[in-house]
């Protein structure tokens, strides 16, 4: 069978950058220890664009409380490769150390590879019109052909799904909300009853973050697949929760919180993002803002307590 364009050709070609490099900078990196059963981990050959091999980025809904991104890497080669210290390089984000530990993908598969995302770069100045920063869009990592001794490789990443946009540019505008206000929960959840149902009441709090700056509205809280976060006294129709006026220091609103109603054996056991309430903020001038609000998590066993006491378990 013919492999013109596996891994002899792309070794092959290695080689020679290999050479090249050593005839140019008058030395080359010691060989591997022979007699390590190991594969090794350094090399100074590094194969841009290798030949067969791709990567696109996936985000999926359980990624948003870990905060990783997927690389997902296509072996279009007929050799198996086995990729190691596999980072995502872009100038948006903070660099994040490479994911360890060896990732093997046969001939022709496709496969998600989490790794940190890391910290979105904002220019301080930008406000809230966000630009996506210009460079390019790499994967690193170190690769092995076929068993072969392994080669730094950098990956061209296609973002055709636009990850990198959906996560960039909220997260920009959540720093710069966070110059403005923040959204939180007070301290201290007491344990009631509302309606003869469990609940924990207490504060949600909108706290200006400087001495003055735009208004800012807390337009509502969503709940989750087991809590809901309702007002103490609800605001007329079309009000906001809470307001903070352009000189205002900070504002509270009594809030409570209850077991969402959904009490089936599959949510109550797989319910990933529990505690993670959705505040919608708005900016006056700005855009509205979907941010995370959630309890601290010393209160968390005494809200998941809660939770079972309304659903008649534990």
């Amino acid at each position: 069978m013919s492999r013109d364009r596996g891994a002899p050709a792309l070794a092959a070609r290695l080689v020679l950058v290999l050479v090249l490099a050593s005839c140019s900078a008058g030395s080359a990196e010691p060989a591997p220890d022979p007699t390590t059963t190991r594969t090794p981990t350094t090399t100074t050959t590094i194969a841009v664009s290798p030949e067969g091999l791709s990567a696109t980025l996936e985000r999926y809904r359980e990624d948003d409380s870990t905060g990783v991104i997927q690389i997902q890497v296509a072996n279009r080669n007929d050799a198996v490769v086995v990729l190691d210290q596999v980072q995502l390089r872009w100038a948006g984000f903070t660099e994040r150390p490479a994911r360890s530990g060896p990732v093997q993908l046969w001939a022709g598969q496709v496969l998600d590879i989490p790794v940190p995302g890391g910290t979105a770069v904002c220019p301080p100045w930008a406000g809230f019109d966000v630009v996506l920063p210009g460079g390019p869009v790499e994967v690193a990592a170190l690769a092995a052909f076929d068993g072969a001794a392994p080669v730094r490789v950098v990956i061209p990443v296609s973002d055709v799904r636009g990850v990198l946009r959906r996560l960039y540019v909220p997260a920009c505008q959540e720093q710069a909300l966070a110059a403005t206000a923040t959204v939180s929960f007070g301290p201290v959840w007491t344990d009631t009853a509302i309606d003869g149902r469990p609940a924990a009441t207490g504060v949600l709090r909108l706290h200006r973050t400087g001495r003055s700056g735009p208004a800012v509205r807390v337009v509502e809280v969503l709940g989750t697949v087991l809590l809901r976060v309702d007002p103490i006294e609800a605001p007329a129709q079309g009000e906001p929760w809470l307001t903070l006026g352009s000189t205002d220091g900070g504002a509270e609103l009594p809030v409570a919180l209850l077991q969402s109603g959904d009490c089936r054996p599959h949510a109550l056991a797989e319910s990933k993002h529990t505690f993670f309430l959705r505040a919608a903020v708005a900016v006056e001038g700005g855009p509205t803002l979907t941010v995370y609000v959630r309890p601290d998590a010393d209160d968390e066993g005494q809200l998941l307590r809660l939770i079972n006491r309304a659903c008649g378990v534990g």
